[in-house]
């Protein structure tokens, strides 16, 4: 028994922990160590056959503490982990080895190895399998069933398994060890097996640890334990028993900056070297649907989508800071509106000038919902509401009048020449704004033939760099959330069920551009707009 290493105390709920009576104990630390350099082998790559050296990551952040924390009656304390890494950082065979010494060490143990479909499960099995295959010491004394993926410890009547979140069952386990591989690939649909798995250690006290490379779905699982790992990290959270760490370039940091990314990989120069993240970053930094995938894989960051449609370097180059909305005030414009009951609602100002579609966006949601989706997902509405980039309406449904105020401040600040909307939920409002203020706004369906040359149409402007912005957060925000289809004709409409997150004040602009196509100001010829 010794105090807590000064290094070892990483978070609030680490001093918490002491404050109860925690202390550090790295014998058994030490143990698990010696057990996988001494009998665990690599698997491949170009040192497949080699006996294992603990990476220092591995060992510092995650085998050590693991171990070493004791509670104040010396049962082990960290019983629960988050651990989130870009990939080529050892994850799935670090899991592996770990299983192995959980299997060897403790009587009568249920080992589980968990990850989300046969496939993946497959590819954790292939590396305990090797590591028995290797070492002469564990082939004698480990049985392995190939076609049930179960590794079996007789001496100790433990037993070892390998399931995917698609077969696992819901219930029936009591796990001494459980160890789930890419949490992130969990869909919402096996919800279940994750619940069902996460209590099935609480029994025996034993290990619950997931280990994962971010994905692109923010409303998942995994992204909710993320968050989880990253509030106790942040010491928003206090949970003693919880392991959480996360490597990965942060979302405040701009990632374009190679500089920026490596005190961020843990295994730099290890298992993966600069020079392979250099030559990918030339590869994908212009192809937008690579690009999300290096910042998932590669750089651990989450992202809106890995079906990106229009290229971030493509919306920046669009954006003008200098731009102010007074500026325009009396010139003529078109007001589209992408309409809401309880979550985002929008209206997008377009106005013609010169060669240019100048862009100003505003947008609403009632303040109970923006609460909820902000604790889920981690979107900053809070924080865009204080720098006045969305208002807050009260309770949990849309307040109309609200937009009504908007779109009639609108009309004084602009000559609108037409007003376009979805019209969803807001029929009431449309028809007080004609008979009240003659404001007569066309409705529009989100179809295909009703919007997919308005929505092409915004795809070449932006490479055209004919769409300014201000560089407005939300918006933004949405045209990253984009994912798209198109049909025959060369038409492109917005995918519900692929884009991930909001894209509403991307849908107001793409209405508005759609009437300013029907009833042009201007028309088009050739690199400019004439007037007519």
């Amino acid at each position: 028994m010794s105090c807590v290493p000064q290094d070892q105390i990483r978070t609030k709920s680490d001093q918490v922990a002491i404050d109860e009576g925690a202390f550090w104990d790295d014998s058994e630390a030490q143990k698990v160590k010696a057990f996988i350099e001494r009998f665990c082998f690599l698997p491949d790559g170009e040192r497949a056959g080699t006996r294992v050296k603990l990476i220092p990551w591995v060992w510092q952040e995650l085998i050590l503490p693991l171990y070493s924390w004791r509670r104040k009656d010396g049962k082990r304390l960290k019983t629960r982990g988050s651990i989130w890494t870009p990939k080529k950082q050892t994850k799935s065979s670090t899991l592996s080895f770990l299983s192995l010494y959980e299997l060897m060490s403790v009587e009568g143990a249920e080992v589980y190895l968990v990850s989300s479909t046969v496939e993946s499960a497959s590819h954790i099995f292939k590396y305990a399998k090797s590591a028995i295959e290797q070492s002469p010491e564990l082939a004698k004394v480990l049985h392995v069933q190939p076609h049930t993926r179960t590794i079996t410890y007789k001496k100790k009547r433990s037993v070892l398994k390998v399931l995917s979140g698609e077969r696992t069952g819901k219930q029936g386990h009591n796990a001494s060890a459980l160890f789930f591989d890419e949490l992130a690939d969990l869909t919402e649909a096996q919800r279940d097996v994750w619940e069902g798995m996460y209590h099935s250690t609480m029994a025996r006290h034993g290990i619950h640890l997931s280990i994962s490379t971010p994905q692109a779905n923010r409303k998942s699982i995994g992204f909710e334990e993320y968050c989880r790992a990253k509030d106790v990290v942040d010491g928003k959270k206090i949970e003693t028993n919880y392991l959480p760490i996360c490597h990965g370039v942060p979302e405040n940091v701009d990632y374009r900056n190679t500089d920026n990314w490596w005190q961020h990989i843990p295994s730099l120069g290890i298992t993966v070297t600069k020079d392979y993240y250099l030559t990918e970053w030339q590869r994908v930094k212009d192809n937008p649907r690579e690009l999300a995938a290096f910042r998932t894989l590669l750089l651990g960051q989450w992202v809106e989508s890995l079906e990106t449609w229009i290229p971030d370097s493509a919306w920046q180059a669009c954006c003008d800071q200098n731009l102010k909305e007074s500026d325009y005030y009396g010139k003529p414009a078109y007001l589209g509106l992408d309409t809401a009951r309880t979550s985002l609602a929008a209206t997008c100002i377009l106005i013609p000038d010169g060669d240019r579609l100048v862009v100003f966006p505003r947008f609403f949601m009632p303040k109970e919902t923006a609460d909820k989706d902000e604790n889920k997902t981690r979107t900053p509405w809070r924080q865009w509401s204080q720098m006045g980039f969305v208002t807050l309406t009260d309770g949990d449904v849309m307040c109309p009048q609200t937009i009504k105020n908007s779109i009639i401040e609108d009309s004084k600040k602009f000559q609108i020449h037409s007003y376009s909307s979805d019209c969803y939920n807001f029929e009431d409002s449309r028809q007080d704004l004609l008979n009240t203020h003659g404001i007569d706004i066309v409705q529009i369906g989100g179809t295909m033939m009703a919007i997919g040359d308005a929505t092409a149409t915004f795809e070449r402007y932006v490479m055209q760099k004919k769409i300014v912005h201000d560089g407005h957060p939300i918006l933004s925000w949405n045209v990253a959330n984009a994912v798209v289809k198109s049909d025959q004709r060369d038409r492109i409409l917005i995918n519900r069920d692929l884009s991930t997150g909001r894209y509403d004040g991307l849908s107001a602009l793409i209405n508005a551009l759609n009437r300013s196509i029907a009833e042009p100001i201007y028309q088009y010829d050739g690199m400019d707009f004439i007037s007519i």
